[in-house]
């Protein structure tokens, strides 16, 4: 049985030899066993598939993106420990080799999920939520695709990242975007250093501990892009896993990511503030919402030296967050 989703791409990248066709699928891993069995496999166009037996009912229906392949097969041959056996069985096929990585992590959640639930109601969840990171690409906004970058360049620098993966909430549409130990951080991104939009909701935030971790970023051809990003995340993870699945709830999906192909870099080491002390509007006429307004950090007001230190412990940022400053 796998472990990881590290490992199953460990076996997805290595050179697998396809079968001859109409002959059994040979088997190359195991993911879970019990009433749901899956069972990782390869096509003879060299595509790989996760067989399901035994999740049949509640099953989606079958359908198909540009990347991945999902459907129902009355009878699939394939070859187990020397034995040929011919079972019925759900079949998600990756259609695009060089996204071995999100399909591995699939592969592991739906294990997971199956054997927590084994039932094909099962399957049609997780496929709804991650069906996405496999779709085509959509343009993001500047500032959104900024915004993302900041998020997960806070990630890259963590030295937990694992844990500030788990509080990640800004992806899933939360009022901050990261949330550990009942602490909130809320990460800014812009091209000036200091100066921000913000909402209302994340500058009423009520926490006297909050903070707000000021980012200012350039586009540069020696940047770093989402996907590389996002890559660089992954491979620092105990388990990637979990950043896919969060991806996918957000419907950011590795196309999308691939196809962003500006780089940033920052401009200087990023300033750290308490929520509290961000400039916010005080009051407003009964009526008014979704208030967005521009604000400029005041230097003076910075956390510096042991406070900070302290303050940027519980999520893994103490120390230098690999920035040079410019001259």
């Amino acid at each position: 049985m796998l472990r990881d989703a590290r490992e199953l791409l460990g076996v997805l990248v290595r050179q697998l030899v396809p079968p001859a066709p109409d002959t059994p699928l040979p088997i190359v891993a195991r993911v879970a066993a019990g009433v749901c069995r899956l069972y990782v496999a390869v096509e003879p166009d060299r595509h790989p598939v996760l067989l399901m037996v035994g999740a049949d009912a509640g099953a989606p229906p079958p359908f198909a993106t540009k990347h991945l392949r999902f459907d129902h097969a009355a009878r699939v041959s394939f070859v187990l420990d020397g034995a040929v056996s011919s079972e019925a069985a759900l079949v998600l096929t990756l259609l695009d080799q060089s996204l071995a990585a999100p399909f591995a992590a699939l592969c592991m959640q739906l294990g997971t999920a199956l054997s927590e639930q084994p039932a094909g109601s099962t399957v049609a969840r997780v496929l709804g939520e991650w069906r996405r990171l496999f779709m085509e690409a959509h343009a993001l906004e500047p500032a959104v695709e900024l915004g993302l970058w900041g998020e997960l360049w806070t990630l890259a620098q963590s030295s937990t990242p694992d844990r500030l993966l788990a509080g990640w909430r800004g992806i899933e549409g939360g009022v901050v975007d990261f949330f550990v130990d009942g602490v909130a951080l809320e990460v800014k991104t812009g091209r000036r250093p200091g100066v921000h939009h913000v909402s209302q909701s994340q500058a009423s935030v009520d926490a006297a501990d909050g903070l707000l971790l000021s980012w200012a970023a350039e586009e540069s051809s020696q940047g770093s892009t989402l996907a590389a990003l996002v890559d660089r995340v992954a491979g620092r993870l105990s388990d990637p896993t979990a950043l896919y699945a969060t991806l996918a709830r957000r419907g950011i999906s590795i196309a999308l990511l691939q196809a962003s192909s500006r780089g940033y870099a920052p401009l200087s080491q990023p300033m750290v503030h308490y929520l509290a002390d961000v400039p916010r509007v005080r009051a407003f006429d009964e009526g008014v919402s979704s208030l967005r307004f521009v604000v400029t950090l005041d230097p003076g007001k910075a956390l510096a030296g042991t406070e900070l230190e302290e303050a940027l412990a519980r999520f893994g940022l103490v120390g230098s967050f690999g920035v040079t400053p410019r001259s």
